[in-house]
Order: structure tokens, then sequence, then C-alpha cells
């Protein structure tokens, strides 16, 4: 018979009891970290390919939805799906040349990538604002996915976290 770990109560409780903000932030980025470094895990661990510009689909995800919400007013709740599955089509496109390659080719192929993608997103300064980067009007709301306290963002991220590793096994 499974035993439920003592851990997960406490981390869904832990927002609740903790005072300092800055402590809760860290936890944010380690739920965050951490989901990117499960998905990361796809191509290195199980595919066994070192990619180094794996960054470069984070980014294009992050601009895909904040320019849905800042130019055309697309919630971010729609915007994330959106740039969830731009990013998909652009790994499909690359992956067909880059998975011919193997070692230290595949790897320095997937490190030009991302250096690309870093380029266009600096130099394309009509559609990035360049090395500033967007600004996002703060108008907190649930449609928005613009929160007051760092508590709501720590439970996004905890879910986030939970989807990222419940699905990586099954890819």
């Amino acid at each position: 018979c499974p035993t439920q770990s003592p851990a997960l109560p406490s981390i869904v409780m832990l927002p609740l009891v903790m005072t300092n903000k800055f402590y809760l932030h860290i936890l944010i980025t380690v739920f965050l970290f951490a989901s990117v470094s499960s998905a990361w895990n796809i191509i290195c661990g199980y595919g066994g390919q070192l990619s180094l510009g794996h960054a470069a689909f984070f980014g294009i995800g992050a601009y895909t939805s904040t320019l849905l919400y800042v130019r055309l007013g697309v919630s971010p709740w729609i915007g994330m799906f959106a740039a969830g599955i731009l990013a998909v089509v652009v790994a499909l496109a690359i992956s067909y040349p880059c998975f011919r390659l193997r070692g230290p080719f595949f790897t320095l192929s997937t490190l030009a990538f991302g250096e690309v993608v870093r380029l266009v997103t600096v130099f394309w300064r009509p559609l990035t604002e360049g090395s500033v980067g967007i600004l996002i009007p703060f108008k907190p709301g649930l449609s928005n996915m613009i929160f007051s306290g760092k508590v709501a963002y720590y439970y996004l991220t905890l879910i986030l976290l939970a989807i990222v590793l419940v699905a990586a096994p099954l890819v």
C-alpha cells in the first residue's frame, strides 16, 4: 500500500505560513527552473542528445504569450497554449535537420539555434523592443495572470512543475 509523502502537504501549505517574500520568490524560481530542466531532460536524459539551446524554446513561448497579451489583448491563459504550440512547431522544424547530427555536431547546432533566437530578439526591435524587452502593464487580475502577491505565482509554478513531472516520462 503506497503511502503519501509528508512533503506534499508541507509544500502545498508552505506559502500560508511563510512570511518572508524573498524565500517565497526563491521557491517560485526553483519550481520554474525545475520545470524547464525536466523538459530539458526529455532530450538529454531520454533522448541521449545534449541540447545547449533549449532556453530558446522557453523564450519563444514567453515572447509569444506576451506579444499576444500586449499587442492583441489575448489573455495569457489562452496565450500560453498558443505559445506552447508555436514552440513545438519551431522545435519540429529544427529537429528535422538537427536530429541527423550526432555528438558534438548536434550540440553545436542547438547552441547555434539558441544564439540565433537571442540575436533575433535583440535586433528585431519593432517586434521584441530589443534588449529592453516588452513592458507589460501592471493590471492585477486573474484574467491577466498578474497578481499583487507571490502566493498565486507559487501555486502556478508548483502546478506547472507537477504537470511537467507527470508528463515528461510519458513522452
